[in-house]
């Protein structure tokens, strides 16, 4: 928390060491951008006190409560309930390098404000006698101006300063605390000062009346203003010789308040005359003419009764009145009015820096200077211009000084402020000129007629029709321009143009990437030229034209004015404004015509009094010979110098106001931790940029859940809903209205605690439930798949019985009567005869067969023990295989007890693969390993003989042969699986697995517990 308050701090000292643009002393007051807020945009009235604090905020003391502004909502500082306010009544306002602020209240009461919150002292915590003024001086002593003289602050009392100071007892109507260190008091008994370092106050002037406020000049030098007097005062800083200010500028006016922009200008409150600027107050008294502007309630004042001046830290002016508040500030384009009637504005620039302005509804030719730009004259008629005029051709104005213009009833040449007239010619049905344009090279010009076509009139007057090359269109051109080097440029509707050049004529249109719709502007000398029309801008480049895109969102829409400035930026005259294209970006998209410009766009929050004249446009924007760049609206004029634009290089500190979760406020200066179940949650944030808060942009981020920045635009609120509980942190960041960013931002974190059914133990508890519940599901099945497979052995131990006595009593009775049969036969015949040698041998191996059939019969009814040794009943099957086969048997793990049904399975499986290694492996070494494990019973059987044919294995078995088909019958009955493939060195290997929950019984125990 310390680390974030001193990075705060020291980027808000940064902030405010950076310099910041005066307002434009070649511009009146009116020309400044001005914006009022009233009751009805939340603006307190009645103001007593104007400030701003080190964090930018504008502090507004009035007879209705403190309050205060971010440039776009104004709030009422509302004291904790334990904390009550002395009064809602603010009497002086002072702001501490700390970025705290002081507040006087009346009639008794002090406060203190840091960080939003209000702290009161009353009684004996504040000076003895009503306060009327506080100041801070450079070694951040606070100081106070009261009824009975002067006090300062030390520790947590306020000490009375008084003769042992040098300074008289007696009321203390200002003070000031000058750059350089020094204190100046203005007191009932005279005015006093101390000096850096001294423990003393010296008087410099005792005739001084009730003085409500003193200034410190750009030159270091105070100013001072007696209440009720008509005069200013200057005091030397040094030698405090006091001088009058006598001058027409001021005398006769009651000044309210006054003070001196950091550009030099003096500004004054008048009583209820508005204010006035005297733009070069160094003239005063000098006997020069001073520069005065005024500004009242008609010009836009929330009221003519004004009362408090502040300039900013932006250099904004602010002005307090009755009724409101009022700003004035720098704005890139200037505003020029002219008289309102006029409007379809055709604008010529000649070479003496003067503007010629003409208009299908002036009563004539407007000349604008250097004194109209800067508003210091109003726009005046040339006497005898005409009225009416709608197109101008000023192609040979720097070769012939001329420039023809273009109306109601024909053109009209004009040198210097003299017109002559040139009626249309006889007969024509339309007698309205569209377009006047160079001709034929030879001094001669053409001009459209409408319908009519095209006409030439040469310089003495005589018209005749247009002999345009061959190729032309035949109608007048929507535009047309005449480059340095002669081409004569067309343009037409439907994306179509034609280029005279060399007395050759080349037509372009849409197959040679010209879309931009009606041609309105063609603009350019040489490669590349411009072509502005109803569907954007179009780039001209070795032989084929190609549309200009931009990297905004919003594509270039209409374009009826182009200027390239001396710079090489691109201005254009374009629907939505003034849109800029800086000479890097004009480069690059030269070398790359398919390059995404970046563009600034200026309209009325820059000073564009109106919207772009969009109709009339033959020539809506021209650069003058001084530089600047003047464009039509269809509001007036403005004017801009683009080597004197200004960047506001002031990064905007960034606040965080509130937190407000399911509609419960919560302060950022306090730990926030939210109930459970916090459903909504919305953050209010700002960024104290008072020069153009409406263009100031913010980005944010909840660490935690977004992973990436959120572009809010202008927003400052940022919502979110159906957050889970945990920590959060909320970022935010801001730029103010030139893109640059405050990347430090203000930051908020916050805890959601979590509901019982959210904590890690219901969780754990949740997790411990779902495992009993699936380990109680596994159990039951395994239950039900036990139970499934002991009725299926079962069923074929049954069914084996019933074999193994339809065997005894049908196969092996008719063996065994065959038998004694053949024995009675055999006993009739001699004892050597040798027929009965070789019966007696049949009836030998008949009884074998007889008694190995029993054998089976009884395997087959039995199955396995109840105690049956696997391993071992396996290793007695060595006994039957020859003995030059050496045989294995290890066993791996602790020996459970089978099941007998899934015993009797894996013998005979395991039997199986045995007696084929025997019969058909041709084998030296069978290996037997019977492994325990608690998840699964594993037998493999591998011998190292010739081995098994894939096919066999592929095939599952040799057709007609059903030894492999029921090893793998029996493994699917026991939900086994058995795999038959190539042993490690030769032969083959045979692996059955049996789960364990097949193969093992079950305890005891664990049948009690089922």
């Amino acid at each position: 928390m310390l680390h974030r308050t001193l990075g705060l701090l020291a980027l808000t000292l940064l902030v405010f060491a950076l310099p910041a643009d005066a307002l434009d002393r070649d511009r009146s007051v009116a020309q400044l951008y001005h914006t009022a807020w009233t009751a009805r945009d939340g603006a307190p009235s009645q103001i007593s006190a104007l400030t701003q604090t080190t964090d930018g905020y504008l502090w507004i003391g009035t007879a209705r409560g403190l309050y205060r502004f971010d440039g776009v909502r104004f709030d009422s500082l509302k004291p904790a309930a334990d904390n009550p306010l002395p009064s809602y009544n603010i009497y002086a306002l002072a702001p501490t390098r700390a970025g705290g602020l002081w507040v006087a209240f009346r009639p008794s009461g002090l406060g203190y404000v840091s960080h939003g919150q209000l702290q009161t002292f009353q009684g004996d915590q504040i000076p003895a006698s009503i306060v009327f003024t506080l100041a801070e001086d450079r070694d951040g002593r606070i100081w106070a101006g009261t009824f009975d003289g002067l006090a300062v602050r030390q520790g947590n009392r306020w000490i009375d300063v008084g003769p042992d100071q040098g300074v008289a007892r007696a009321r203390v109507w200002s003070l000031l605390a000058t750059r350089k260190g020094a204190l100046w008091a203005a007191t009932a008994a005279g005015l006093y000062v101390l000096p850096p370092h001294a423990d003393r106050f010296v008087r410099v002037d005792k005739t001084v009346g009730s003085v409500h406020k003193m200034v410190e000049a750009v030159d270091g030098s105070i100013w001072v203003a007696d209440e009720g007097q008509t005069q200013l005062h200057r005091y030397d800083p040094h030698t405090y010789a006091a001088t009058p200010i006598a001058d027409s500028a001021i005398d006769g006016t009651t000044i309210n308040d006054f003070i001196f922009d950091r550009d030099g200008s003096l500004w004054t409150t008048l009583f209820r005359n508005g204010i006035r600027r005297i733009r070069h107050p160094e003239q005063l008294g000098s006997g020069a003419h001073a520069q005065v502007d005024s500004y009242t309630q008609a010009d836009g004042l929330t009221s003519d009764a004004v009362g408090l001046l502040l300039e900013d830290r932006e250099g904004n002016i602010w002005v307090s009145t009755l009724r409101g508040l009022n700003r004035f500030r720098h704005s890139q384009l200037v505003p020029v009015k002219l008289p309102p009637s006029q409007q379809n504005f055709t604008l010529v620039a000649d070479q003496n820096d003067t503007l010629w302005v003409g208009g299908t509804t002036s009563l004539g030719v407007d000349r604008v200077d250097d004194r109209v730009a800067s508003g210091l004259a109003d726009a005046s008629v040339v006497p005898g211009s005409p009225p009416g005029l709608g197109s101008v051709f000023t192609g040979d104005q720097v070769r012939t000084g001329e420039v023809w213009w273009g109306g109601y009833g024909g053109v009209w040449r004009q040198r210097a402020d003299r017109f002559e007239h040139f009626p249309s010619p006889p007969g024509l049905t339309r007698d309205w000129v569209w377009e006047v344009m160079s001709g034929a090279g030879d001094g001669q010009v053409w001009v459209g007629y409408g319908d009519d076509g095209l006409w030439r009139i040469d310089r003495g007057g005589a018209w005749q029709r247009a002999a345009t090359p061959p190729g032309m269109l035949p109608r007048v051109p929507s535009a047309s321009f005449t480059t340095a080097s002669g081409e004569r440029w067309f343009g037409y509707t439907e994306s179509r143009a034609s280029v005279l050049a060399g007395g050759v004529l080349h037509r372009y249109d849409v197959h040679d990437g010209l879309d931009v719709g009606r041609i309105r502007v063609i603009r350019g000398q040489g490669e590349p030229m411009w072509i502005g029309g109803e569907r954007g801008l179009s780039m001209f480049l070795h032989g084929r034209f190609h549309t200009v895109s931009i990297a905004a969102a919003q594509p270039l829409a209409t374009v009826c004015g182009i200027v390239a400035s001396r710079s090489g930026d691109l201005w254009l005259s374009e629907l939505h404004g003034v849109v800029r294209i800086d000479a890097g970006e004009v480069r690059k998209l030269i070398a790359n015509p398919s390059h995404p410009v970046e563009v600034t766009l200026f309209d009325y929050l820059d000073g564009l009094p109106g919207a772009p004249q969009m109709n009339w446009c033959s020539s809506s924007a021209v650069q003058a010979s001084g530089g600047r760049l003047w464009f039509a609206t269809d509001n007036g004029l403005a004017w801009t110098a683009p080597d004197r634009l200004r960047t506001n290089p002031l990064p905007p500190p960034v606040y965080i106001d509130q937190l407000v979760a399911d509609g419960r406020p919560y302060s950022p200066a306090t730990q926030i931790t939210l109930a459970p179940g916090t459903e909504n949650f919305r953050v209010y944030y700002t960024a104290l940029s008072l020069t153009n808060p409406d263009r100031v942009n913010f980005r944010y981020r909840l660490d935690g859940l977004d992973s990436e920045w959120q572009n809010a635009g202008t927003r400052r609120d940022a919502t979110y809903t159906h957050l889970g509980p945990g920590h959060y942190t909320f970022r935010v960041i801001a730029s103010n209205d030139d893109g640059v960013w405050n990347t430090q931002g203000a930051t908020l974190a916050f805890d959601i605690r979590p509901a019982f059914y959210q904590t890690g133990w219901f969780m754990l508890l949740c997790v411990a439930a779902g495992v009993v519940l699936l380990l109680s599901l596994l159990r039951l099945r395994t239950d039900q798949i036990r139970s499934m497979l002991r009725m299926q052995l079962e069923a074929r131990h049954g069914e084996r019985e019933r074999i193994a006595r339809e065997l005894h009593d049908t196969l092996l009775q008719s063996v065994q009567g065959l038998i004694l049969r053949v024995h009675a036969a055999t006993s009739a015949l001699p004892a050597d005869h040798a027929a009965r040698i070789s019966m007696e041998r049949a009836l030998d191996q008949a009884e074998e067969i007889l008694v190995e059939g029993r054998d089976r019969l009884g395997e087959l009814r039995a199955g396995a023990p109840s105690h049956f040794d696997l391993a071992a009943a396996l290793a007695k099957l060595s006994d039957e295989q020859p003995s030059e086969i050496e045989f294995s048997m290890v066993v791996e793990g602790l020996v459970r007890p089978l099941t007998p049904e899934a015993a009797d399975e894996i013998y005979l499986i395991g039997r199986e693969a045995i007696a084929n290694a025997i019969r058909h492996a041709d084998a030296s070494a069978i290996n037997c390993r019977l492994s325990y494990s608690a998840q699964a019973l594993e037998l493999c059987v591998e011998d190292n003989g010739r081995g098994i044919d894939p096919a066999i294995t592929r095939q599952k078995g040799r057709p007609g042969h059903f030894g492999l088909a029921g090893m793998r019958e029996r493994a699917a009955v026991l939900h086994g699986q058995i795999s038959i493939d190539a042993g490690e060195t030769a032969g083959t290997r045979v692996t059955l697995m049996v789960p364990g929950t097949i193969a093992y019984a079950r305890r005891k125990d664990e049948s009690s517990e089922a």
